[in-house]
């Protein structure tokens, strides 16, 4: 399935912006930086700055990867996971 490019401010579902599904996504960076998974790690600092309205651009440049890497790992996950 093809899914368009979501509107700004719409990649993230109103059911992943609740306190609680943060607090979620918060531990997994958390857990991934002590298991030492950097995937996992940028994955969710990528969500969680995208939450806080940084650009993608900003985020590649703070996370040392291309916007296209942004991109992807937000498209694998359908930034909901």
């Amino acid at each position: 399935m093809i899914e368009g490019r979501a509107k700004k401010g719409e990649a993230i579902s109103e059911a992943r912006r609740t306190r609680a599904a943060q607090r979620e996504l918060w531990g997994l960076r958390d857990d991934a930086k002590s298991r030492g998974d950097l995937a996992t790690w940028r994955r969710a600092k990528a969500i969680l700055g995208y939450m806080k309205d940084k650009s993608v651009i900003s985020l590649a440049e703070t996370l040392d990867v291309t916007r296209s890497a942004i991109n992807r790992g937000s498209n694998g996950t359908k930034l909901k996971a």
